[in-house]
């Protein structure tokens, strides 16, 4: 398998796994799949918890935050038990065995 080929796999693969979450999260929290991806382009208020989470990003991106402290974020565990709670409604389901 070339270079090329690999690189073009991993890049699809990144590009269902975020279109996954975003799917994910909009069920979890009765949001628009748009206002997840493009939250700044909508006039919609977001949870609360989300827009923590885009704090948090925002604030590792800049180095002004450290990866220790994303892993003892309250607010990240909350998400995940929440997105986690949708996949487990989905249990039952052929295809999200697939994908999930």
């Amino acid at each position: 398998m070339s270079v090329k080929a690999v690189s073009r796999a991993i890049h699809g693969h990144l590009l269902i796994d975020a279109a996954l979450n975003a799917i994910l999260t909009s069920q979890a929290y009765q949001v628009d799949v748009k206002h997840i991806i493009n939250p700044a382009e909508v006039d919609v208020t977001l949870p609360s918890e989300l827009v923590e989470a885009g704090v948090l990003y925002d604030r590792l991106a800049n180095d002004t935050f450290s990866s220790a402290g994303i892993e003892s974020s309250q607010v990240l565990d909350a998400i995940d038990k929440k997105i986690q709670r949708v996949k487990d409604s989905m249990t039952d389901q052929l295809t999200s065995k697939l994908w999930i």
